[in-house]
């Protein structure tokens, strides 16, 4: 053996990627392997199920990224090349698929350069069956499908992937045999659950799917790597050691397979609930939480210039790092006591943009209030915005806590005086936050929302609302204000 052919299986025994890599051109005859980031993230994650202490594994990624490949057909073969006395079970959905794969790990068993990568794996003449792959060295790779019996097996891995068809994820029934199933048979035919390895790949297809039913109850065992189709906002990936791939916020997740135009066609095509679900890995409960999904009226576009008033909620943040929360405005138009949403605005923004966006939205709506947050950088906001311009500012100060404002809002949906629109690009994320509230990473657009909802309950009927901006700094700037607006009246709303 040369040199260069030392190093290469070398690599290819300790580095999942590129043994990826090589399985993709035996398997496919020579295709092109079109390598992405996405595929270096999945096998670094799951090189470190098998090589690191960590052993429990969730990938969330959505359908047609090369899930499948990676965690059922090369990640067997190469715990087996690494150890091949491995005990490892593979599930999928249904026997078909299942027996897909065993074909394709057969295949690749057989194939001469496998055997010369990994020299002490051999198939048993014992025992090969499409079910059943035994090694000469005592391993084993069993393969069922969700609900098939595995009594008398044991593992050292077990290797779950869709473990739930997406058509059927809407039924309460096949989603709790799905999860009986985990809890009460694969979970317990590990050969040792202190050290015995689960992998869980799967695109999300409901609220309470296996992957939800299990991070609701062992969260802080596992480890998540969540790959959306359209990145909402900056997120940094491990590819390997050392190594770090940055994604922006709108990126689509491989652009030369999937272009941002496709994966929008497809959102249009299956509806932003199922987009956001299964491509973006962002599933929320069918009815919502607080906000009950069936409580949201639709409207379709309105230019602004049919409704009585305008008012914009603004839910300011004061930092732009990644992780931090959003400044967000909501427009909505008020017409015979019912509330349609326009637009929102959601972004990270540093003081100066924020304030220019503040008087852009306002100048484009034609709003007549704009109420923002009294607290953090609301304050500073609030003065310069007053120092500096005629808007019509109102300053809220918030009572009680975020969930105890959405359950005080609630009420308005529940009426029927909502609406949102029926197609908006904002649309999916403003869904999904409202309806996951409050087991969401970001509630700035529910803090935006319910601020508005509250405020018009307190301020309505039209004819009694006054826009006030009182200031601590006393009679001179309510003069100001008074001559500046023509409005001399003044009442502390909040």
């Amino acid at each position: 053996m040369t040199n260069e052919q030392s190093v290469l299986y070398a690599l290819l025994r300790n580095r999942f990627y590129a043994f990826i890599v090589k399985l993709f051109e035996i398997l496919e005859g020579g295709a092109v392997f079109a390598s992405n980031w996405h595929i270096k993230t999945m096998a670094y994650y799951l090189e470190l199920s098998v090589t690191d202490t960590n052993n429990r594994l969730i990938i969330a990624i959505g359908p047609r990224y090369l899930k499948s490949f990676c965690a059922s057909v090369a990640l067997p073969i190469w715990i087996l090349g690494r150890d091949p006395a491995a005990h490892i079970i593979c599930v999928s959905y249904s026997d078909d698929l299942a027996m897909h794969f065993s074909r394709l790990r057969r295949t690749a068993l057989d194939n001469w350069f496998i055997k010369l990568l990994f020299p002490k794996l051999r198939i048993s003449a014992k025992k090969n069956t499409e079910k059943e792959i035994v090694t000469t060295e005592g391993g084993e790779i069993y393969t069922t499908s969700v609900g098939g019996t595995l009594t008398g097996r044991g593992a050292d891995y077990i290797i779950i992937d869709d473990p739930i068809k997406s058509g059927d994820a809407m039924s309460d029934a096949e989603r709790q045999k799905v999860n009986d199933w985990y809890r009460n048979t694969a979970f317990s035919r590990l050969n040792n659950k202190n050290t015995g390895r689960i992998i869980i790949v799967a695109q999300r297809v409901h609220y309470d799917d296996l992957i939800g039913h299990i991070l609701e109850t062992e969260e802080n065992d596992w480890v998540v790597l969540v790959i959306p189709a359209i990145a909402s906002e900056m997120e940094i990936y491990a590819t390997g050691i050392n190594e770090r791939y940055v994604r922006k916020a709108g990126e689509p997740i491989h652009a030369d397979r999937e272009s941002r135009e496709i994966l929008e066609a497809i959102k249009s095509a299956v509806g932003s609930i199922v987009f956001e679900t299964q491509y973006q890995q962002n599933p929320v409960p069918p009815g919502g939480n607080i906000f009950k999904s069936e409580w949201f009226k639709r409207h379709r576009y309105f230019s602004g210039s049919e409704f009585d008033r305008i008012i914009q909620s603004w839910d300011t943040a004061n930092v732009t790092d990644e992780g931090a929360s959003y400044s967000v405005c909501t427009v909505w138009g008020i017409r015979e006591h019912r509330y349609y949403l326009l637009h929102v605005l959601r972004d990270r923004l540093g003081f100066p943009a924020l304030k220019r966006a503040v008087v852009q939205l306002a100048r484009v709506w034609g709003a007549s209030d704009i109420l923002i947050e009294k607290a953090a950088s609301g304050y500073a906001l609030l003065e310069s915005l007053y120092n500096e311009t005629s808007l019509p500012l109102i300053p809220i100060v918030p009572n009680n806590d975020k969930s105890t404002r959405a359950e005080q809002a609630s009420g308005v949906f529940a009426s029927g005086r909502v609406f949102i629109p029926e197609e908006a690009p904002w649309l999916a994320l403003y869904e999904h936050e409202m309806f996951g509230f409050p087991n969401v990473k970001h509630s700035d657009q529910v803090d935006s929302t319910t601020q508005f909802l509250l405020w018009i309950q307190k301020t309505w009927p039209p004819e009694l609302h006054i826009n006030a901006y009182v200031l601590k700094s006393g009679s001179n700037t309510r003069d100001r204000y008074a001559e500046r607006t023509g409005i001399s009246v003044f009442r502390d709303l909040f």
